[in-house]
């Protein structure tokens, strides 16, 4: 539902969800933090995240195995220039690979080795120490290298965020 939210951006100022509380402790979770993954990337980039406050799982009937959180995003007016479908591969195909490097996650996408060592940055760190700015600036650096991800996808098209 949140990457369906992303994609339909042009025409949602803002929305208020009510989400599991370990979801939405991943929307807002920092770089080099366990929670830190995709959702994260992509929420801080698309939107500006706040948790307003935690709902117990004692307010509901029947009550749920876990608590929640009440959620706004504020979907960003404007967002740098840049290349949508590199950007989501890059991030997909890095986090997919996220005990290993950027370098292999990297490769995972067809990327060869010499390019690989074309780019100035350091493809010996893991996914979940980059920042949405590094991951921009990664995906930025890629194409200048004319690079295309491997699977070609519409922002319009119906594939998910998460295929």
């Amino acid at each position: 539902m949140l990457f369906w939210l992303f994609d339909a951006r042009s025409v949602i100022r803002d929305a208020t969800l009510m989400l599991q509380w370990e979801v939405a402790k991943r929307l807002i979770a920092p770089p080099k933090n366990k929670e830190y993954g995709i959702l994260s990337v992509f929420t801080q980039f698309y939107t500006e995240c706040e948790m307003l406050f935690k709902v117990s799982r004692n307010c509901f009937y029947p009550k749920p195995e876990v608590d929640s959180a009440v959620v706004r995003f504020r979907f960003r007016e404007q967002l740098p220039e840049y290349d949508e479908l590199l950007f989501r591969s890059v991030v997909r195909s890095t986090f997919g690979q996220r005990r290993k490097t950027l370098r292999n996650g990297l490769k995972s996408m067809g990327v060869d080795d010499a390019l690989l060592q074309t780019l100035q940055f350091d493809l010996t760190r893991r996914p979940e120490e980059l920042g949405v700015d590094e991951f921009l600036f990664l995906t930025q650096s890629l194409k200048v290298k004319q690079l295309r991800p491997r699977i070609e996808t519409k922002p319009h098209e119906k594939r998910s965020m998460t295929e």
